[in-house]
């Protein structure tokens, strides 16, 4: 594992995680998403992320702040789907 970490490209996202992002992004453009001002967690005044729970539900997500967010994939990874 170490070395397929190693050798693998940085950066580089499964075709299934771009789709749920750019069906996030495409929603809220299109005005039939709205993204909260509040992250779950209470935090105020921050950017806040769609946090995806399943890649596969692309709607289905948390709202969090980037530090939340970071946070709580640490806690809880989805696995290397990147």
């Amino acid at each position: 594992m170490r070395e397929y970490m190693r050798t693998r490209p940085r950066g580089v996202k499964s075709s299934l995680v771009r789709a749920a992002h750019n069906a996030i992004n495409n929603a809220i453009r299109d005005g039939n998403l709205t993204r909260p001002t509040v992250c779950e967690n209470g935090c105020t005044g921050k950017v806040i992320e769609a946090a995806h729970i399943d890649y596969s539900q692309p709607f289905l997500v948390r709202w969090l702040c980037r530090s939340c967010h970071r946070r709580w994939d640490q806690a809880d990874p989805k696995g290397d789907v990147r």
